[in-house]
Parts: structure tokens; C-alpha cells; sequence
């Protein structure tokens, strides 16, 4: 008791107004006070206090650690945890990125360990999604094969911002097969009717091509099941239940053909069309897809004419990617998993 009372100012207080309390730590009662949190965690920290290590100390997962950290902040321990809290972070921070270890968000925070807490968030982006009916911000978030972990931790501008990188992923994707779509559309549908349409020495003028690219295209979307997704992007928006990761794989997927399926000898400008998509869709780095989405505009515009601006559907599609996020409610903890 004389231990908890010279180490922790809280316990101190409480002790001294209600002597009479039982101790009961981790369901066992000693003698004096109620302590609630993960008895692994009290056991480290209570080893350290009475100078009689644990032997096994050194070797605590981020599990635990999260765990000591939390009880430190409650209790008032950070003082003294000095000597191993820079043990631990040194010995854990290389494994923050790895399954399992996403309360590294909770440990870099109050340590300040900002860098690679930047990096799990945007991995997390990638790999996350919310439970049906929920948000990431409520958080709730589930995995394919359906494996829950406890978010309670998570700081909640960390969540704001998985959230926000989510969404961005997801909008970037649904822009790219939207925009393919639509150049195809185009190409096959309007430019037979259009005496204005002259394509240049570069670009494919064979409207069968067109066609069978279009309609190769409207097969392999049916096939993947993505009639509502590629007509509406916010709805889309509000429907994908699954992690950006997925939704870029599932594009991976589709594609069209053009009559060099039929035509050895046809070089068509239509696959400049599919390999800016294709490259789209592959890029990871939030902060170098606009540059993808020239790339992939520059080769729609060859056939679109110059009064095509890839960022015509884009600032809209932005728009209600923040709104929605500002509208997002923030809930108490809940369960949440990564898509692995």
C-alpha cells in the first residue's frame, strides 16, 4: 500500500479519503482499494515499483505496452516508467505497421512518436472499413474474414483521418472506372452521330472498335456486379462496405478489348486509354494520384478534344467526400478489424 501511495498521486488521494477500501487488482483482493485494467499490464508495472523486475520484461507485445501506457496515464506512473517507456518504444516501433499492433496509434500519441503512427494511418486507410451501418468514426471497423480489435484507445483525430484516407482512396477509384466509362460511352455512342468528330493521326477512328470496347467493358462491370456503382459515385460511396484495397483489386479486374483481339495488325490508341486506367487505379500514394489522374486525363483528352478537363466530375466527388466526413458522428469505443 505504501508503495501505491508514494507512486501514484491519484492512489494517494483516494487512499487518504477512504482508508477503509479493500485493494482488489485484476479480481484479487489484497487489502485496501479497487484497480481496474489488464492484469498483465499491472503486473510489469507493479514489478517495476517494488525495484524486482520482471524477468520477462523486456519482451512485453504492443498489446501490453498500449496497456502499461494507459494505466500510466490513469494512475499517474509516467514517472515511474521513465527508464523502460524508451525501452519499449525503441524495441516496438519497427513492428508498429505489422497485424496486430494498431494501438500503436494510442502509444504514438502520447509519446509523440508521430512519424510512424503517419505511416500506420495511412496503412490502415488501405485495409480498413466500417461494420454495415457504422462508420469508422463510430469506431467500428471489420475485415473480410471478420476479425474484431478493440479501437477504444485509438485517438479520435487518428480515426478522423483513416476515415478521410479512406474516403479519398475510394473516390480516386470510383472516379477512374467512372471516367473509363464514360470516354467508351462516348467514343462508341456519340462520336457516330457527331460530323465534328475528326480523330487525329493518333487516336483510333474505327467505330467497331469503339463498340466492342464499350461493350466489353459494360460486360466485365456486370460480371464484377458494379451497374450502380459506376452511374452514381456517391452513392457508391455510401455502399462500399469493404477497404479501398479491395475496391483497387476488384478494378484490377476489369478491362476491355479492342480488335486486336480479332485484328493482329490493329494498333489501337485505345490502349494509351486502358494503361493510364490501369495506372490510376494502382497508385497508392494519396499525395501522387492527382498527378495519375493527368496522366490518365491526357490520354482521355486525345479523344475527347481539348475542351476535356479531368477535373470536371472531380471537385464534386471531393465535396461530398468532406462533407460526409464532417458529418460523421463520433460514438463511444467499439470493435473494430483490419482487411488483411
Amino acid at each position: 500500500m505504501e508503495v501505491l501511495s508514494v507512486s501514484s498521486r491519484p492512489l494517494r488521494s483516494l487512499m487518504r479519503r477512504s482508508p477503509e477500501l479493500r485493494l482488489v487488482v485484476a479480481g484479487r483482493s489484497l487489502d485496501a482499494i479497487r484497480l481496474t485494467g489488464d492484469p498483465e499490464a499491472f503486473r510489469i508495472i507493479f514489478s517495476i515499483l517494488h525495484f524486482n523486475p520482471a524477468s520477462d520484461i523486456r519482451d512485453i507485445n504492443l498489446k501490453t505496452f498500449a496497456q502499461i501506457t494507459f494505466l500510466s496515464q490513469k494512475y499517474a506512473w509516467k514517472k515511474a516508467l521513465e527508464v523502460w517507456n524508451p525501452i519499449w518504444l525503441d524495441k516496438l516501433e519497427p513492428h508498429a505497421l505489422e497485424p496486430g499492433n494498431e494501438d500503436w496509434l494510442y502509444v504514438a500519441d502520447i509519446f509523440g512518436r508521430n512519424s510512424s503512427a503517419e505511416a500506420l494511418v495511412t496503412c490502415l486507410g488501405k485495409e480498413y472499413y466500417p461494420v454495415e451501418g457504422t462508420t469508422i468514426l463510430d469506431r467500428r471497423l471489420l475485415s473480410y474474414d471478420g476479425v474484431r480489435l478493440d479501437t477504444s484507445l485509438w485517438p479520435q483525430e487518428q480515426l478522423r483521418k483513416i476515415e478521410k484516407q479512406r474516403r479519398l482512396r475510394l473516390n480516386h477509384l470510383l472516379w477512374s472506372i467512372c471516367e473509363l466509362r464514360s470516354i467508351l460511352n462516348y467514343l462508341c455512342t456519340e462520336t457516330r452521330h457527331d460530323p465534328n468528330f475528326h480523330p487525329g493521326d493518333q487516336v483510333c477512328g474505327s467505330t467497331a472498335c469503339h463498340c466492342l470496347a464499350y461493350g466489353s467493358l459494360l460486360r466485365k462491370i456486370h460480371q464484377a456486379g458494379w451497374e450502380i456503382g459506376i452511374y452514381s459515385i456517391p452513392l457508391m460511396l455510401d455502399m462500399w462496405n469493404r477497404s479501398a484495397r479491395k475496391l483497387q483489386e476488384k478494378l484490377g479486374s476489369v478491362g476491355f478489348d479492342t480488335l486486336e483481339i480479332v485484328d493482329p495488325e490493329h494498333r489501337c490508341s485505345l490502349l494509351d486509354i486502358k494503361s493510364g486506367f490501369l495506372g490510376c487505379i494502382m497508385e497508392s500514394d494519396i499525395g501522387q494520384q492527382e498527378s495519375a489522374r493527368r496522366t490518365f486525363g491526357r490520354s482521355i483528352a486525345r479523344h475527347m478534344g481539348p475542351g476535356w478537363s479531368y477535373t470536371r466530375s472531380l471537385p464534386q466527388i471531393l465535396r461530398h467526400c468532406e462533407f460526409s466526413i464532417r458529418c460523421l458522428e463520433t460514438a463511444n469505443p467499439r470493435l473494430c478489424v483490419i482487411d488483411f
